[in-house]
């Protein structure tokens, strides 16, 4: 079984909390028994199985997103703007787009446990972005990294933000992104 932090569940937990609630009761009557144990969770683990993270995260993102046809995208924008916190959003706000693209595996390091980012052929608007080592990468988790990566860009003032995501080879998962 693969694991995989629990750093992003609980900020959401956090969101949903902020947001009086309103919809912590929609997520759980939709969760697996073992899924809704971990949601519930008093005390987190420091490492949650993938399998729970992705039905959490799927869950959460059907009820928060419904209209939307890029839902985990969303719903890591969402993550990527709670985690973000002042310090990191002076920094971003001071820096060029290129440079906090920059320190993505900074950021990467922080929610995965698997694989490696690394980011290449990083132009005044574009990058490349390269995970390896992670063979078992699942697309929610390629949408949640567009939605962070769509968040370190605004914060850094890049404006009409493309990413496009190669998944072809399972073991270097690619990004381009472009930006004004």
């Amino acid at each position: 079984m693969i694991k995989v932090k629990s750093n992003d569940v609980i900020t959401l937990i956090d969101i949903l909390k902020d947001n009086d609630g309103r919809n912590i009761g929609k997520i759980r009557r939709n969760l697996s028994t073992q899924a809704l144990k971990i949601f519930s969770s008093k005390k987190f683990p420091g490492l949650i199985s993938q399998k729970i993270e992705e039905e959490i995260f799927i869950t959460s993102a059907l009820i928060l997103f419904p209209d939307s046809p890029h839902k985990m995208w969303k719903l890591g924008e969402l993550l990527a703007r709670k985690n973000m916190n002042t310090i990191y959003r002076l920094f971003m706000r001071l820096s060029s787009p290129s440079y906090g693209i920059k320190k993505a595996p900074i950021i990467w390091d922080k929610f995965y446990r698997s694989g490696k980012l690394k980011v290449v052929n990083t132009g005044k608007k574009s990058a490349n972005m390269i995970v390896t080592g992670f063979p078992q990468m699942r697309p929610y988790q390629i949408d949640l990294t567009c939605g962070y990566i769509c968040v370190i860009l605004e914060l850094a003032g890049a404006k009409n933000i493309k990413v496009n995501v190669d998944s072809s080879d399972s073991n270097a998962w690619k990004w381009d992104i472009y930006w004004n």
